[in-house]
């Protein structure tokens, strides 16, 4: 482990924070509201992560998922406290359900590797609630706090000690739904601004 790593992984873990304050600045204002499911398993997913890069050596690279986890928790329970979406539907309950039995299933196994394939499909499942209220309410949702996340995960990727595809498949994927979710809201909006200038 190397000073460069440290202090990437330092930064990363510092961003994790940060980026949380003006969110849930946003989230008491009530312009956000986060999908309480989606943080929860968030938190979850990040966590799990954070321990099986641990696990695997990944150092500094670590500090990333295991602070942004309790940053998503944050988020959850002010989700659910007051401030959250309460449009719950049945798919939602679906991914929910998903993830839950994914989480099981790893704790059975006790697999660094298959727990982090498996939650990297839980995240994607966990994003689904925050994928279609995104695309039905685009100005609900804060792209700098996607944009500043995928900064965030690439550092921690940077700070990695140990790169195999147990460290480096989860923060990947979430560089790449983070981007996909961005490149989706701002379409959104372009659109519904469209709709609403004819």
């Amino acid at each position: 482990m190397t000073d460069y790593q440290v202090m990437l992984g330092s930064l990363s873990s510092a961003i994790a924070i940060g980026m949380m304050v003006p969110y849930i600045h946003s989230i008491l204002k009530g312009f956000t509201r986060p999908h309480v499911f989606t943080w929860f398993l968030w938190g979850l997913a990040n966590g799990i992560a954070g321990v099986a890069q641990f696990m695997e050596g990944g150092g500094p690279g670590a500090w990333t998922n295991l602070v942004g986890g309790v940053m998503c928790w944050l988020g959850a329970g002010l989700g659910y406290w007051k401030y959250g979406a309460k449009d719950i539907r049945r798919a939602d309950w679906y991914a929910f359900i998903a993830a839950l039995i994914g989480l099981a299933s790893w704790a059975l196994t006790k697999d660094p590797l298959l727990s982090v394939v498996m939650i990297t499909v839980i995240d994607m499942l966990a994003f689904y609630p925050s994928f279609r209220k995104g695309w039905e309410k685009p100005h609900e949702d804060r792209v700098y706090l996607f944009l500043v996340s995928d900064v965030k995960h690439i550092l921690g990727l940077a700070a990695l000690t140990s790169f195999t595809v147990t460290t480096v498949m989860f923060p990947a994927s979430l560089v790449l739904t983070n981007t996909l979710y961005i490149l989706m809201l701002l379409y959104r909006r372009r659109v519904l601004a469209a709709q609403a200038a004819d």
